[in-house]
């Protein structure tokens, strides 16, 4: 995709953009676990549950990632409830330019989409986490170079395992970082907001190409037995926006209007939207983006909100229509029938 030719400082340093995007998944449910990772498109969404008596599970798996002209929009949702593991990944490449006969010094401005790091406690094994990592190469790189031996420019990572949950964010302060710890022990949740993120980027020489990579890496897996599903061990890594109407799992709650702060969510399985994320590559002596509103913090109850064989909020609709047709069609041959009776009776 070809994005953005600004002008840089100097002013007769142009630095041309393109951008690709690719997109890996895979995910199991039940006793075997085993999964080959397979290329994506631009979204994937699964809820898939195992009802095998005494060990029910529940594995979900929910991204969008797709480019905009100055940004992308981006979720990645993976939980898992029970016997089940996930992995999801996407890699975003830009390609620079000089095609000026002066160096510029860069900067890639982006962000860090809100995340939700969720775990119920038991004894069961199971581990979890996420890495995010910007590099930038010194040119193109062939299509079999391992970007990952490149030193990063920036890298966090979580973690979710029997220690607890670990989060290293990279020397960065994310915004609004919340951890709420239920008061029985029975699971954590770790929260935060939009961060923004700046990184300079090496001289780009005149006549030069590089290239800057966002990998963003989730996987979860758990080991558990469970009776009931609702009440069962296991965690969720997302990154994604949570405003939106919260748990929808069923008609009852699935056309509330949005959830106000006062709202209680589950722990797992709260519904999250794709977010937008904003990435441009601007002279490194360009002020800095202002800091985005912190959301939260957030109230928790529920440890888990089903979501494998319940339908989304517009086949809800469709339904909904669909019984009101229903419902017009036989008012309407009550109707003639009725009609039809009254000019029998009048014959008569």
């Amino acid at each position: 995709m070809a994005l953005s030719i600004f002008w840089g400082t100097p002013l007769n340093a142009e630095v041309t953009e393109s951008s690709f995007i690719q997109n890996q998944f895979g995910f199991a449910v039940g006793p075997e676990l085993s999964f080959t990772p397979q290329p994506g498109g631009s979204k994937e969404t699964h809820y898939v549950a195992s009802k095998i008596p005494g060990a029910r599970s529940e594995v979900g798996l929910n991204y969008t990632a797709t480019l905009q002209n100055g940004g992308f929009f981006f979720l990645h949702d993976n939980y898992c409830v029970g016997s089940c593991a996930t992995f999801s990944q996407t890699v975003i490449t830009f390609t620079l330019h000089n095609n000026g006969d002066s160096p510029v010094n860069l900067r890639f401005d982006s962000q860090i989409t809100p995340g939700h790091l969720a775990q119920i406690f038991g004894s069961a094994p199971m581990d979890g986490s996420f890495d995010f990592t910007v590099r930038q190469s010194p040119v193109a790189l062939a299509p079999s170079t391992n970007a990952a031996v490149i030193p990063p420019l920036y890298q966090a990572t979580g973690t979710i395992n029997s220690d607890g949950i670990n989060l290293s964010t990279g020397g960065l302060t994310f915004n609004g970082l919340h951890t709420t710890t239920d008061p029985n022990g029975r699971w954590k949740v770790v929260d935060w907001s939009t961060t923004n993120l700046s990184v300079p980027l090496a001289t780009l020489a005149s006549g030069a190409t590089t290239q800057v990579t966002y990998t963003a890496t989730y996987q979860v897996s758990a080991g558990a037995e469970c009776a009931n599903v609702r009440n069962c061990e296991g965690l969720q890594v997302v990154f994604g926006d949570p405003r939106n109407s919260g748990s929808v799992s069923g008609p009852v709650d699935a056309f509330a209007p949005s959830a106000g702060d006062d709202a209680i969510y589950p722990v797992i399985g709260r519904n999250y939207d794709p977010h937008f994320i904003t990435a441009q590559f601007v002279p490194i002596d360009t002020p800095l983006p202002g800091t985005p509103p912190v959301l939260g913090p957030f109230n928790y109850g529920p440890l888990f909100n089903p979501r494998a064989d319940v339908p989304e909020p517009a086949i809800w609709a469709m339904m909904i229509g669909g019984f009101g047709m229903i419902g017009g069609a036989m008012r309407r041959r009550k109707a003639g029938s009725a009609a039809l009776e009254n000019a029998s009776m009048r014959a008569v």
